[in-house]
């Protein structure tokens, strides 16, 4: 969330300096120095940045699309806003790794990102999926039938962030914030003939406060959230866990590592949600491998010495276990289920 934010405040930074006071662009690198220490996602500024600079340099028009070069001392502003953006991103503890980190995770991580659901393309079975290609209509619609102008920087950033959203979850978000703007710019002129003096005071009062009121009562209680936490993670098999005493090197399923973090802390995971971090060290694809029955099952429980494994009930691990010798059902709902080695424990009565 913190990157979506500065990602929309180099926006920010970007159309004040083009529109006002160029000085504005001297306010990118600190801002990307911040960027580089709280998320990866700095990468997605760069991309905007050397967008803005490459059109900055175009000048054409051809039909609704124009692009306006930008005079020469706004232009070196910027450029010079970019290398220092750039040379920012070293401001941090761990110097170069952070800034190769994000690319690394692109190219070279290809089994970290494929056992992430919102980094799965788009499958418009859903509400947000059809109201991002909603969205992406009617900027279309606005600019064909409106005949509204629409730049090239503008173009080039739809068309990227775009593509992102249709290979990735994860990206609509960054798709929202670059068309965000563009939609804006093209409905500017529908509020034109708004006239103050015949707005209706009363009936707004009355919408605002309704929508205040729709927003607070339908805000999930505590238990609701609780409710909706132990629907999807082992809460129970974590109580089991803690009555019974059940200790050693534990083996958990993937979607549950964050929950265990939280609710067992006294258990370390085997891996979890911070994909990018296990598929460094090749972990994770050696726990794609086991979990989905791509080898041995042995080999992986034998090389680190896994005492228990947590893992989901439908897993098809689950139904390995039981063939597995020196290894036995220890725990059992209808969600999760706890297998460990007999010689080491024992089922409670």
């Amino acid at each position: 969330m913190v990157g979506y934010l500065l990602l929309t405040g180099t926006l920010l930074f970007i159309h004040l300096g083009r529109s006002g006071d160029r000085r504005w662009f001297l306010l990118l690198p600190p801002l990307f120095a911040v960027w580089v220490n709280c998320h990866g996602s700095f990468m997605f500024g760069l991309m905007v940045l050397a967008v803005f600079l490459f059109c900055s340099f175009v000048g054409f028009r051809a039909g609704s699309l124009v692009s306006i070069p930008w005079e020469k001392p706004r232009r070196n502003m910027l450029a010079l806003a970019i290398v220092l953006s750039i040379a920012a991103l070293l401001v941090n503890p761990a110097g170069v790794q952070p800034v190769i980190s994000p690319l690394d995770v692109m190219f070279n991580q290809s089994t970290a990102l494929a056992a992430v659901d919102e980094w799965k393309p788009l499958t418009f079975d859903n509400g947000r999926d059809l109201a991002f290609l909603a969205v992406a209509g009617v900027i279309f619609l606005l600019v064909m039938i409106r005949r509204t102008e629409l730049h090239l920087d503008e173009l080039v950033l739809f068309a990227l962030a775009f593509a992102m959203a249709i290979r990735h979850t994860r990206m609509l978000f960054v798709f929202g914030i670059m068309a965000a703007p563009i939609l804006c710019r093209l409905l500017a002129d529908t509020w034109d003939n708004y006239e103050l003096a015949r707005d209706r005071r009363a009936p707004n009062l009355v919408m605002i406060l309704a929508a205040a009121a729709i927003a607070i009562f339908a805000f999930p209680t505590a238990s609701a959230l609780e409710l909706q936490v132990n629907k999807r993670n082992p809460g129970k098999a974590v109580d089991f866990m803690r009555s019974t005493g059940l200790s050693g090197r534990m083996l958990n399923d993937y979607g549950y590592g964050l929950y265990l973090i939280w609710a067992a802390p006294e258990h370390k995971v085997f891996v979890d949600g911070r994909a990018e971090l296990y598929g460094e060290t090749g972990v994770l694809k050696e726990y794609g491998n086991w979990a989905m029955l791509r080898q041995d099952p042995k080999i992986l429980l034998e090389k680190y010495q896994i005492d228990f494994c947590l893992i989901s009930r439908t897993a098809p691990m689950a139904r390995v276990f039981p063939y597995l010798p020196g290894w036995k059902l220890l725990y059992s709902d209808e969600l999760s289920v706890i297998f460990g080695r007999s010689a080491t424990l024992k089922t409670p009565g």
